[in-house]
């Protein structure tokens, strides 16, 4: 979502531009215990960042507009392995 604002007289001509973007991300995993001290770790992360376009006039692009759907995806995974236990006081 974009919001363009301009305001002028009668030889000055002032704008605003505010530019309001999304991104989203959803993830999943699952540990697994391989020990008392060592897990397996394996997840999945999806990243959405949204349409974009760039104006790169003609001398680049054709139609001068460059348009791209940016989107990651990841898939982790991780072995977990304690070292040391801090004491907590909530335990």
């Amino acid at each position: 979502m974009s919001a363009l604002e301009i305001e002028g007289t009668n030889n000055v001509l002032s704008g605003k531009e505010e530019i309001y973007d999304f991104a989203w991300n959803v993830g999943a995993g699952v540990n697994y215990a391989l020990t008392e001290f060592v897990e397996l770790s394996v997840g999945y992360r999806y990243v959405g960042l949204g349409k974009r376009e760039i104006d790169l006039f003609q001398r680049v692009a054709p139609d001068g507009d460059v348009k791209f759907d940016p989107q990651i995806h990841e898939l982790r995974v991780q072995i977990r392995v304690e070292v040391f236990e801090f004491l907590s006081p909530w335990r």
